[in-house]
């Protein structure tokens, strides 16, 4: 099997996504209260924030097993996204030089949660196998009550690396995991 080692290039917007990312293990926990305040504020990341212990993407992510990390609606809405990009219902700039790529079916390379809120997806598509695209998919909690709602893109672009794998290599990983599908 090949190693696939991808540099991850964003338009400005995401680099500070990813650099939020990157510091989570560095953020300090606060109570929502603290939270509330420092929001009004706009001094901390409400992502940051623990309620009982737990952080909001543990709430986003509960219970999630592999299969869940692949098919979920994250991915849902990315593809929605992508759908009505295609279909001009919508635009990005940043998208814009790749219409003739985004337009056909992908696959997940890898899925994350990030501290920004929600989930990282990368992603290739099966007629331009190696080009990935990353995109960042948010989702709104409801701390009371636990639940995760107002899913939407808030970006996504192309990687300046190409990776080794071709469209047979997909379809045949595809064949072989149940959880691994074409979206």
């Amino acid at each position: 099997m090949k190693k696939v080692f991808v540099t991850v290039a964003v338009s400005s917007a995401m680099i500070v996504f990813l650099s939020a990312c990157k510091q989570a293990g560095k953020v300090e926990q606060q109570s929502v209260e603290e939270v509330q305040v420092a929001t009004d504020t706009g001094d901390v990341d409400v992502d940051a924030a623990t309620v009982d212990g737990k952080s909001l993407n543990d709430i986003r992510f509960e219970g999630f097993e592999r299969k869940d990390w692949l098919d979920n609606e994250y991915v849902r809405t990315l593809r929605s996204y992508l759908d009505d990009f295609n279909s001009r219902r919508i635009e990005d700039e940043e998208l814009e030089p790749y219409r003739d790529i985004v337009k056909g079916k992908f696959v997940i390379f890898l899925s994350e949660p990030c501290i920004g809120g929600g989930m990282y997806i990368h992603i290739t598509f099966i007629d331009h196998p190696t080009q990935l695209f990353n995109a960042w998919v948010y989702s709104d909690v409801d701390i009371a009550s636990e639940t995760v709602s107002g899913y939407r893109v808030m970006g996504i672009s192309k990687s300046e690396e190409p990776i080794d794998v071709t469209k047979e290599e997909i379809l045949e990983f595809v064949s072989k995991d149940p959880d691994l599908k074409l979206w």
